[in-house]
C-alpha cells in the first residue's frame, strides 16, 4: 500500500484542480492571469498499459487516450513495494500521458517518443493541461535500413577507376538536379590468386535533406585484363541525428565531387529489413527508379546519416592472357631487348583478345611483360616483335607511358605487369669477323639477325660446342641448359 506521504501528495495534486486551475492549498490565487504560484506538479515513474487507438473525443475537441497516433497513451503510476521488495503498479485516478510535448513547431515533428506497453518513463503531472507528460526524449533505438541487390552487372570502362584489374563502386548523391560522388570510394582488386572473387565496404557519414537521392554505379580500369560481374551490392543507412536549421556553421553532405562519367548502374536494390526506430520524424528511405529517395516529415529538415554500402565481384574468366610483343619503333619479326622503364626490364606489349564471335584475335589494351626464363637472366630476354606469348600472369602495375605510343587524349593510365617464360630460344645469327675460324670449344662474340636476314644489332657470346665455325657462314644460336650454343648451319 502507498504511505500515507505519497497520498497526501496525490490529494494535494487533486485539489488543485479545480476546472483546470489552483485553489488556495497549493498558494495559487485565482484564474490563471492571476496566479502568483505555479500549480503543484507529480512526479514519479509511470508504466504504460496501453499504446492502441480506442480513445474517443474529450472536452474542447480533444483526443483522448489511448491513441497512440496522437502521442496519447494509459498509464500507471509505480511505487515500491517494502513488504514484497518489488515495484507494483498504483491506479491513482492520473492515467494518460501525452507524449507529444517534444516537437518544434508541429505535434508530428522531433524527437517524439513512441511507447510500447510495459516500457517505464519518469513523467510529471501538468495540472494546467490535466496530463502526464514525459520528461525525456526517445529511447535509445535508431532507425535503419537495409537495400541489398542480387544481380549480375557488367562494369563499363572509365579513366576514373584507380587499379588495374579492379571494379571501383561509387555512393552518388543527387540534389538540385546535380548528381555528386561522394568521397572515400570503393574500390575492389580482384586478380592473382583471389580469381574466384572478392568483395568489400565503405562507411560514409553525410547529410541528407528532403528528396534527395542516393544510388550506386561502377565502373573498370580501362587496362584491365579482366571480364569482371558485380553480383552483389546494397547499402545499410542508419539517421544519426536531426541537425537544427539555420545553425551556424550550417551542416554540408560531406566530402564529394561531381559524379563521373560513363559508370555503369548497379539497379534493383530491393529492401531487406528495417527496425522500428523510435524517432517519429526520422527520415524515410524507399525505392525510388534505380536507386533510393529519402524523404523528411518535415521537408526542410537536415539529417545527418551514416551508410555503409558494400558490393561484391566475381571474375568471369582468369587472368591469365596472352601478350604481343609490341616495341613502338620495330617491325614484325625483328629481334627486341627489353626497355629499362622505371627501374625495371620490360617489353611493351599488347593483351591479345579471342571474340569468340567472328572468330577474331586481335591486339588489344596495352600492358607489360617480363620474361623469367632463367633466373640469372634478371628478365634481360631477348623477345620477337609481333610474336605472342604466353599464358602471362599479372603481378602488378608499372606507371607512366612509353615515348612513342600512339595514344592520345585520355590521359593514359599505369599499366599491368606480367611475367611469362619466354620457351625455346633459337636465333638465326652471324660471327661479328668475316674471314677466319671459330675454334670448337671456344665462346666468341655473335650477331643475331632478324626474319629478313638484316642485322639487329644485338650480339650473345655462345660457344662452338660441337665443331668449328668459319666467320661470315650463317649459324644457329640456342639455349640449351642455361648455356649459349652456336652452330653453322650454311655449308662451307
Amino acid at each position: 500500500m502507498p504511505s500515507g506521504e505519497l497520498l497526501n501528495a496525490y490529494g494535494a495534486s487533486l485539489n488543485s484542480l479545480i476546472g483546470g486551475f489552483g485553489g488556495g492549498g497549493l498558494g495559487y490565487n485565482g484564474l490563471a492571469n492571476q496566479s502568483t504560484l505555479p500549480p503543484g506538479q507529480l512526479f514519479g515513474l509511470a508504466r504504460i498499459t496501453d499504446n492502441g487507438n480506442s480513445g474517443g473525443i474529450i472536452a474542447g475537441g480533444e483526443v483522448d487516450a489511448p491513441r497512440a497516433d496522437q502521442n496519447k497513451y494509459l498509464i500507471q503510476f509505480r511505487y515500491w513495494d517494502a513488504d514484497n521488495l518489488q515495484w507494483s503498479l498504483h491506479d491513482t485516478g492520473i492515467n494518460r500521458l501525452d507524449a507529444g510535448a517534444y516537437h518544434s513547431g508541429s505535434p508530428n515533428i522531433g524527437p517524439i517518443p513512441k511507447y510500447n506497453v510495459g516500457d517505464v518513463v519518469p513523467v510529471m503531472f501538468d495540472p494546467v493541461k490535466n496530463w502526464c507528460v514525459p520528461l525525456h526524449s526517445p529511447p535509445e533505438e535508431v532507425t535503419s535500413y537495409v537495400f541489398r541487390a542480387q544481380t549480375d552487372v557488367q562494369p563499363g570502362v572509365f579513366d576514373g577507376a584507380p587499379y588495374a584489374d579492379g571494379v571501383n563502386v561509387c555512393l552518388e548523391l543527387r540534389r538540385n538536379g546535380n548528381w555528386f560522388c561522394m568521397l572515400p570510394e570503393l574500390s575492389i582488386h580482384c586478380a592473382g590468386r583471389y580469381k574466384a572473387g572478392a568483395s568489400g565496404s565503405m562507411p560514409i557519414v553525410m547529410a541528407l535533406r528532403h528528396y534527395d537521392q542516393l544510388r550506386l554505379r561502377c565502373g573498370s580500369h580501362p587496362i584491365s585484363s579482366g571480364d569482371y560481374v558485380v553480383y552483389e551490392h546494397g547499402l545499410r543507412i542508419v539517421p544519426l541525428a536531426r541537425l537544427v536549421p539555420g545553425r551556424t556553421p550550417e551542416p554540408g553532405l560531406g566530402e564529394m565531387k561531381p559524379a563521373y562519367q560513363n559508370l555503369t548502374l548497379l539497379p534493383n536494390l530491393q529492401q531487406v529489413t528495417t527496425t522500428r526506430g523510435r524517432w517519429k520524424d526520422a527520415p524515410h528511405f524507399s525505392v525510388y527508379e534505380n536507386g533510393l529517395r529519402v524523404e523528411m516529415g518535415n521537408p526542410f529538415d537536415q539529417w545527418m546519416v551514416a551508410i555503409d554500402y558494400w558490393s561484391e565481384l566475381r571474375q568471369v574468366d582468369a587472368d591469365w592472357v596472352f601478350i604481343r610483343v609490341h616495341h613502338s619503333d620495330k617491325s614484325d619479326g625483328d629481334l627486341v631487348e627489353p626497355i629499362d622503364h622505371e627501374g625495371a626490364k620490360v617489353h611493351p606489349g599488347g593483351l591479345m583478345r579471342y571474340e569468340a564471335v567472328g572468330d577474331t584475335w586481335t591486339l588489344d589494351k596495352h600492358a607489360f611483360i617480363r620474361f623469367v626464363d632463367y633466373q640469372q637472366d634478371s628478365f634481360d630476354v631477348i623477345a620477337e616483335q609481333g610474336r605472342i606469348y604466353g599464358p602471362c600472369h599479372l603481378v602488378g602495375e608499372l606507371p607512366g607511358v612509353l615515348e612513342g605510343d600512339e595514344e592520345s587524349g585520355d590521359p593514359v593510365p599505369d599499366r599491368p605487369l606480367y611475367l611469362c617464360t619466354i620457351g625455346e630460344q633459337e636465333y638465326l645469327c652471324k660471327h661479328t669477323s668475316q674471314a677466319g675460324t671459330m675454334t670448337k670449344g671456344t665462346s666468341e662474340e655473335l650477331q643475331l639477325y632478324d626474319k629478313d636476314e638484316q642485322a639487329s644489332g644485338i650480339f650473345k657470346s655462345a660457344k662452338a660446342l660441337f665443331h668449328d665455325i668459319k666467320r661470315g657462314k650463317w649459324c644457329i644460336m640456342k639455349r640449351l641448359n642455361r648455356a649459349w650454343l652456336v652452330s653453322q648451319v650454311e655449308c662451307d
